[in-house]
């Protein structure tokens, strides 16, 4: 018997997500297919159409064996954060096929896109650093003004977005 996994959000189970479920079945008809999906809450922070149960009975009914949650921490974070996580939770299920949805369906442009991001840890590195620095300009605007050639017309600028800011408070 094959375990097979998928990584999902259902929000909501739609005709998409059951293909999915038929096609795994269709390709290894014993498959133990088990769903590793977000809780009542989705990838981005919103609210879930689905809670987490409605989510469970919808899988359990269109063919999966096992619903499992991934935890609130991972499943709100960003869409690398929360593959990792349930492919961890589905790895410790010793799942030997993944599947995944996507709006592409161009497996060499998924594999090229993967290769970027695990190999080019320098453009990551520079993207945290950089909005890192970003916040801590925005945080410490007045004291680095010091140090800019133009700071008098920035310092116009921060101004008139504090006073509007203050406007838009009351």
């Amino acid at each position: 018997m094959k375990v097979a996994g998928i990584v999902t959000e259902y929000n909501p189970f739609h005709n998409g997500h059951k293909y999915q479920i038929d096609k795994i079945r269709e390709k290894e008809k014993d498959a133990l297919i088990i769903i590793c999906t977000s809780s009542s809450f989705t990838q981005r922070g919103d609210i879930s159409i689905l809670n987490k149960w409605d989510k469970t009975k919808s899988a359990l009914n269109n063919g999966a064996n096992i619903v499992l949650e991934l935890p609130y921490i991972y499943s709100t974070q960003s869409s690398d954060t929360f593959a990792k996580y349930a492919l961890k939770i589905l790895n410790k299920l010793k799942i030997e096929e993944l599947s995944f949805g996507s709006e592409n369906n161009n497996i060499e442009k998924l594999y090229k896109v993967a290769d970027t991001q695990i190999n080019n840890k320098i453009i990551l590195f520079l993207f945290q650093l950089s909005t890192y620095f970003f916040y801590f300009f925005l945080s410490n605007y007045k004291k680095l003004l010091l140090y800019f050639p133009y700071r008098k017309e920035a310092f116009s600028y921060f101004h008139f977005i504090e006073k509007n800011k203050k406007n838009e408070d009351v």
